[in-house]
């Protein structure tokens, strides 16, 4: 490519390359190069120890040894311990635990919840199917009892709105749940800065999968919506208010509610959800002391793996008064299964594992 005394072009493997002088009547000083190199190498193929490294790091435990108690930590248990109380329904009482002595002074942001409110309500107007998961959602919390008015604010009283949007699961394209922005910050401070996590309560999750499927009967179970399930003490829900339509009409003005459970989203609720379930268990464990073992010791969050060594002994009589409404227990022999009255065998899933009904082998 070119005439003579040209620059001309020439194709490699490794693409196009230019040759020759850019410019014959540009006077240099001596001369010039311009190198472009390109090195390759082979890569080296990973030995077994370094893939099962990398395996193991989705379970990769500390020895109890290695936890160490920082003083939050040691407020966090103080204060819990001191102001959780048992409501005549069963569920627990908590209050936010602050790091400071005192509730914190918060300015009142409710221009910015606002704001983020007047975004959601574009996003909700231009997708029907997202208005529809998102109102259904918050009229099952608030109908739940979970959050509730709130009562007008006094002049000058601390009052934080919480920010919300929508979160689709990755794997169940149909289910929202609605996140309460706790990090939102205004004026350079969140609710989450104010807030303890506590310390690190929660079981191993190497401990609960390798005590799971040891006997003959396996019990898997969750807690439903967990942090939900303790409440907060009527004199800091006034830090959970949030801004919503009642009944999900974008067309009137939105009213001012408050959260009265822990939520989803907030840096202290995985603790304190924690904290109530084995408080839960310690106080019922001279009673029950095999459900108390149970949720002390085979519960990883809110998910719970169990096994007993005799189903029919225990449960018989109760199992066959009961045939018609009991049909989502698990076991992993397939004579007791058979005995369910046609009951098919399934696959369950615990921890992100598939568990069989008849290969007690976990899968992904």
């Amino acid at each position: 490519m070119g005439d003579a005394n040209e620059p001309f072009a020439q194709k490699t493997e490794l693409g196009w390359s230019i040759i020759g002088a850019a410019n014959p009547h540009l006077d240099r000083q001596g001369s010039q190069s311009y190198v472009h190199r390109v090195a390759v190498r082979e890569l080296p193929v990973p030995l077994a120890t370094d893939v099962l490294r990398v395996l193991e790091s989705d379970f990769s435990e500390k020895n109890s040894e290695g936890k160490y108690v920082s003083q939050d930590d040691v407020r966090f248990i103080q204060l819990l311990s001191e102001n959780i109380q048992q409501k005549e329904d069963g569920h627990l009482e908590m209050p936010l635990p602050f790091r400071g002595s005192n509730p914190p002074l918060l300015p009142n942001n409710k221009k910015l919840a606002t704001i983020r409110l007047q975004h959601l309500k574009k996003k909700l107007k231009a997708n029907q199917q997202l208005y529809d998961h998102y109102t259904t959602f918050m009229e099952d919390v608030i109908d739940n009892g979970d959050a509730e008015l709130a009562p007008e604010a006094l002049a000058g009283g601390i009052v934080w709105y919480i920010p919300h949007h929508g979160v689709y699961h990755p794997k169940k394209p149909g289910k929202l749940r609605v996140v309460f922005d706790c990090s939102a910050k205004f004026r350079s401070i969140s609710l989450n800065d104010t807030l303890l996590t506590g310390p690190d309560l929660i079981n191993s999750l190497v401990g609960v999968l390798l005590r799971f499927r040891k006997e003959a009967v396996a019990i898997i179970c969750d807690i439903e919506r967990m942090f939900h399930q303790f409440l907060v003490t009527p004199e800091h829900r006034t830090y959970l208010r949030f801004l919503w339509w009642e009944h999900g009409d974008l067309d009137h003005e939105p009213k001012e509610y408050q959260m009265a459970v822990h939520l989803f989203g907030a840096a202290s609720s995985p603790g304190c959800a924690n904290f109530g379930l084995k408080y839960l268990a310690q106080q019922h464990k001279a009673r029950y002391p095999t459900a108390a073992s149970f949720v002390e010791n085979s519960f990883y969050v809110d998910d719970g793996l169990y096994l007993i060594e005799q189903f029919w002994s225990r449960w018989k009589k109760e199992y066959l008064l009961n045939i018609s409404t009991r049909q989502k227990w698990h076991v992993a022999r397939p004579n007791l299964k058979g005995r369910q009255g046609g009951a098919q065998l399934s696959t369950q899933r615990g921890l992100a594992q598939a568990w069989g009904s008849i290969d007690p082998t976990p899968h992904m």
